[in-house]
C-alpha cells in the first residue's frame, strides 16, 4: 500500500525548516539576529532595573530619573536616526545600533568591576548614549528591512514566529541570567551578555 508522501515518515526535515514560510535568507538572517539580540539583552534586562536600584542607593527616585532622562532624550533623537540611516543603509545604521547596545553593557560591566576611576555619572551617560544609539539607529532600519524580507500571504505567520521565538527566549534568559548572578555577580553576567 503506497503512502502519500507527506505521511510517509513522522520526522521530515522540511517540518523543521523555514523553506515553508518564503523569502528565507532574509526572513532567517533578521529572525536569527534578533534571538541572538534578545538572548543578549535578556541575560540583562529584567535585572537591570534592580542592578541601576542598588547602584543608586536604593534610591527609586533617581532610578525613575534615570529612565525619564534616558527615554526623554530618545524622542527627538528619532528623526535624526531617521536622516542618518537613509543616507548609510539599513545594515551599517543597525551594525552601529547593535553595537550601542554592546556599548552600554560594557559601560555597566566597567561600572560594576570598578574598571576605571570615573565618575558613575561618566559611565551612565556612555550607557545612555549607547541605548539611545541602539534605540535610534537600530530598530527603525530592522523593522523597515523586516517588512522588506515578508512574503505577501505569509506575513502574518512569519511576524508570529519571530515573536513566538523571542518569547521563549525571553522567558529562558532571565532565568539562566539569575542563576549567573547568584553564582558569578552582575560583572559576569554584563560580560557574558555583551559578548552574547
Amino acid at each position: 500500500m503506497k503512502h502519500h508522501h507527506r505521511f510517509a515518515h513522522h520526522f521530515r526535515l522540511d517540518r523543521f525548516s523555514f523553506a515553508h514560510l518564503g523569502s528565507v535568507n532574509g526572513f532567517a538572517a533578521l529572525t536569527t539576529n534578533r534571538m541572538i539580540a534578545t538572548m543578549g539583552w535578556g541575560m540583562i534586562g529584567i535585572f537591570y532595573p534592580i542592578f541601576l536600584y542598588e547602584l543608586f542607593g536604593q534610591s527609586l527616585s533617581i532610578v525613575f530619573l534615570y529612565y525619564a532622562i534616558m527615554y526623554g532624550i530618545r524622542i527627538p533623537m528619532y528623526a535624526i536616526g531617521a536622516k542618518i540611516f537613509s543616507r548609510i543603509g539599513l545594515l551599517p545604521s543597525m551594525i552601529i545600533g547593535q553595537s550601542g547596545t554592546a556599548l552600554a553593557l560594557l559601560s555597566y560591566y566597567a561600572l560594576e568591576v570598578g574598571l576605571f576611576q570615573v565618575h558613575t555619572y561618566v559611565f551612565l551617560g556612555v550607557a545612555i548614549f549607547g541605548l539611545l544609539l541602539n534605540a535610534t539607529l537600530y530598530w527603525s532600519p530592522f523593522h523597515v528591512d523586516f517588512a522588506e524580507v515578508l512574503t505577501r500571504g505569509k506575513r502574518g505567520r512569519q511576524v508570529s514566529i519571530r515573536y513566538a521565538i523571542q518569547r521563549v527566549i525571553g522567558v529562558l534568559a532571565p532565568i539562566i541570567s539569575a542563576w549567573i548572578i547568584l553564582n558569578h555577580g552582575y560583572q559576569f553576567n554584563f560580560l557574558l551578555g555583551v559578548f552574547v
